[in-house]
């Protein structure tokens, strides 16, 4: 059964300057968010009505690839007007950026992703635990910051917010 969800998914350009297959598995999320980034954009790509539940569970400033959160807003107001013939070609034509073109053409050609709404909410919730460890390293350096000045009541609210932030990745996982 996990044999037909693990797919090889071949991640670079054409011109193979940086070519890494990654063995893409939603048993296996542990991505680095440019990788995860680009499979929620290839799901969205490959399935636009997606976009919808993706808007409403990421928060788009989490976004280290700029061009996925604008490719992401394009494709919802193609799908809003029209719904019924939707075509990926519609985005495409809308982007202003050469860098975003390419990005959506790059995916575009891939072989579609194992699809399920499983799969979904795995993508979903490592991207938001990605995005949380990251706010939490921030955290950490603040608070450390703060210690070093002897500025305590920092260092209270601070740990206050990192205990609330690993408590939201604890219910992730």
């Amino acid at each position: 059964e996990s044999g037909k969800l693990r797919k090889v998914v071949e991640l670079g350009d054409k011109k193979g300057n940086f070519r890494h297959n990654i063995e893409w598995s939603y048993l296996d999320l542990k991505s680095n968010f440019e990788k995860l980034e680009h499979n929620l954009l290839k799901l969205v790509i490959d399935h636009p009505e997606l976009v919808l539940l993706i808007e409403k569970e990421i928060d788009y400033t989490f976004f280290t690839d700029s061009r996925v959160p604008k490719i992401l807003q394009i494709t919802k107001q193609v799908l809003l007007a029209e719904r019924d013939t939707f075509d990926v070609m519609k985005v495409l034509g809308c982007l202003r950026e050469e860098e975003e073109q390419q990005l959506l053409l790059r995916l575009s050609a891939l072989e579609p992703l194992p699809y399920s709404d499983r799969i979904v909410e795995d993508l979903v919730n490592s991207f938001k635990r990605l995005g949380l460890r990251r706010q939490e390293k921030g955290l950490r350096r603040q608070i450390s910051g703060a210690e070093k000045e002897g500025n305590f009541t920092v260092v209270h609210e601070l740990t206050l917010k990192l205990m609330e932030l690993q408590k939201q990745i604890q219910s992730l996982k």
